[in-house]
């Protein structure tokens, strides 16, 4: 049980903290492209586009003093640059955790294939999908041809102690599924230490593919070296975000696991003080929510809508809805079926918008695109294949203003007393207290999971009572409005098809709502039932239900032998390709590089296990 809360409290926490950073990559692009001819603006460069020869990780297992396990890692990796002025290295980002604690990662060198010391930097990341330190090795110039980069490194208690079988294994990821390169070849050698030797089961196995993929590797082989023994494992012609991973079995108690004892010293139980008094206050403030700082009650009845709100763009209706980290790819494909945009891809994962016009956006719309396209001129390309971190710098200043202009527009109004000092100061003071305690009981590893857990329910109280209390905002009656016509709409769009179409031959009812628009029931022809869908996709994006919406918007497409004029794929027309490639955009405007960070307490010789599910891995990019 203990170790399947560790997981479990990593998992959480990793939540939290993607909760508390700023919007993670939403509106990620590239500078703004201008398009030569037809299509020739559809191939900007990318730090992206470049290969791996080969990557080869020693992996040297042994044990520490205490009888933990301790790894030594070596990766030599060959990378394929184009000849072109592009790339200056590469960035490796590797995963600082493992089933649910630290490994103490150390760097201990990064060298060329010669040696000699390169120079690099290093952040931690755990914004995007997991705890990582990101390794950037850059020249102060451009690099050509292949390159070859050496990282030496150091961890700790790297071995799983799995739920479902009675060993011990050492599950490890070798070169990781958070690469969008290919691998010529991908090996590992591990070198098992002679006083562990002894306590091998025999038993070794490899998985190669991707994060989910339970296939075999390549060839995998084992063999007695100076009374230690050596595994082997290759796999060949990787695809991006393919991996390769290792599993070796140990018997019962060969290594010692990390002390989970909660009384070893006092730290734990001040962090579990400071926890209550953090719950205590999120309590209190979610009572305040409840009766004096509570929305206003709304119409009472949800109602089925078929039409977009008139009025309101897309950070407005995910601020109401609480969906506003959907709020940017929604309010793109927004300005695409509107006719400002239009979405161009190219292959299974390059998006660019071309910008088209300005008409019919309102002030914040208005901003967003010119964001997007600084010379406003039509034809202008935006790449969101590529990040910037200055566009997202941009949209997160967006999404900072809804509040503020929901209070001007009269959909919320500002509450405040005395009991929301009170109840913050609680709640900060709690935190404090219980991240301070919690970071001694990491540091001396004491507590096993109850550090961790105690830490999460201080800072989650924490979050709790600001979400309550720091800016009391409830909806006045005309944004309870709103928001019981974004309900409708969401109803609208999860119905089944039949259902559907009987809301639009009943509109009555709704029209008593002043967001719903003037132009009356759109009718039931095929075509115009296109054209509505069209208007909805936005708003199915919004919801979280866009692969639902755009299966069904396709196939309308191919009865009609209709195609949308905003949506340009790279080869003819396809209802199918048109559905995947939507789904795919909205996913791509949200998602970032972060390779596989997390792990699995399952073992990893059992049917169901994944190149995923082990340690180690992680990915990267060029840079």
């Amino acid at each position: 049980m203990g170790r399947r809360m560790r997981a479990a409290v990593a998992l959480v926490a990793a939540l939290l903290g993607v909760a508390l950073v700023a919007l993670p990559a939403a509106a990620a692009a590239a500078q703004p492209l201008r398009p030569d001819a037809g299509h020739s603006a559809f191939r900007p460069s990318s730090v992206e586009d470049f290969s791996f020869a080969s990557w080869h990780s020693d992996f040297r297992l042994g044990l520490t003093p205490e009888g933990r396990s301790r790894l030594t890692t070596t990766e030599t990796i060959v990378a394929d640059f184009p000849q072109i002025d592009q790339n200056h290295g590469i960035r490796r980002a590797i995963p600082t955790h493992y089933d649910g604690h630290p490994t103490a990662l150390t760097i201990e060198s990064v060298t060329d294939g010669e040696g000699h010391a390169l120079d690099f930097e290093t952040d931690d990341d755990s914004t995007n999908g997991g705890d990582v330190l990101v390794v950037t090795i850059a020249a102060e110039g451009f690099v050509h041809g292949r390159h070859t980069y050496v990282i030496t490194y150091t961890q700790q208690n790297v071995t799983l102690y799995p739920d479902d079988s009675d060993d011990e294994e050492f599950f490890w990821q070798v070169n990781g599924t958070g690469w969008a390169q290919p691998f010529g070849s991908v090996t590992a050698t591990l070198h098992v230490d002679p006083e562990l030797a002894p306590r091998l089961t025999g038993r070794i196995a490899c998985i190669q593919g991707a994060a989910d993929s339970t296939d075999s590797c390549d060839d995998i082989t084992s063999r007695t070296v100076g009374g230690g023994v050596v595994v082997d494992a290759t796999a060949a012609d990787l695809a991006p975000h393919d991996g390769l991973a290792i599993v070796v079995g140990f018997t019962p108690g060969t290594f010692v696991p990390r002390d989970d004892s909660f009384a070893a010293n006092p730290a734990p139980g001040i962090s579990l003080a400071g926890a209550i008094a953090a719950l205590v206050a999120a309590v209190i403030a979610g009572i305040a929510r409840l009766t004096r700082w509570r929305n206003a009650p709304g119409r009472g009845t949800v109602i089925p809508e078929y039409l977009p709100p008139k009025g309101v763009n897309l950070l407005t209706a995910g601020n109401i809805s609480g969906t506003s980290s959907r709020s940017i790819p929604a309010q793109f494909l927004s300005f695409a079926v509107r006719g400002n945009v239009r979405v161009l891809q190219e292959g299974e994962d390059r998006y660019l918008l071309e910008l088209r016009h300005l008409d019919g956006v309102d002030d914040t719309e208005r901003s967003i695109l010119t964001h997007l396209f600084p010379d406003t001129e039509p034809g202008s390309l935006r790449d969101l294949s590529v990040a910037s971190e200055g566009l997202t710098t941009s949209m997160q200043g967006q999404l900072r203003l809804v509040p503020q202009q929901m209070l001007e527009a009269g959909l919320r109004v500002r509450r405040a007393s005395r009991l929301r000092a009170v109840v913050i100061g609680l709640a900060v003071a709690g935190a404090l207290v219980g991240l301070f305690a919690s970071l001694v009981a990491f540091a001396t590893q004491v507590g096993g999971t109850w550090p961790a857990l105690t830490l999460f329910l201080a800072i989650g109280a924490c979050v709790v009572t600001f979400v309550f209390a720091s800016a009391v905002r409830p909806l006045t009656a005309s944004g309870a409005e709103l928001r019981d016509y974004l309900k409708g709409l969401k109803w609208y769009i999860e119905l089944a098809e039949a259902d559907r179409l009987r809301v639009l031959q009943s509109p009555a009812g709704a029209l008593r709502s002043p967001y719903r628009p003037d132009d009356g029931a759109p009718g039931t022809g095929r075509l115009q039932i296109v054209k509505l869908y069209e208007r909805v996709l936005p708003y199915a994006v919004l919801f979280g239900e866009e692969k639902k919406w755009v299966d069904m918007l396709g196939e309308y497409y191919a009865e009609t032998g209709s195609e949308p004029d905003w949506y340009l794929g790279s080869g003819g027309f396809s209802a199918a390709y048109f559905a995947a490639g939507i789904s795919a955009f909205s996913s791509s405007t949200t998602s970032a590089w972060a390779g596989s960070t997390a792990s699995s307490t399952s073992s990893g010789f059992g049917g169901g296990a994944v190149v995923g599910g082990g340690g180690g891995g992680g990915g990267g990019g060029g840079v």
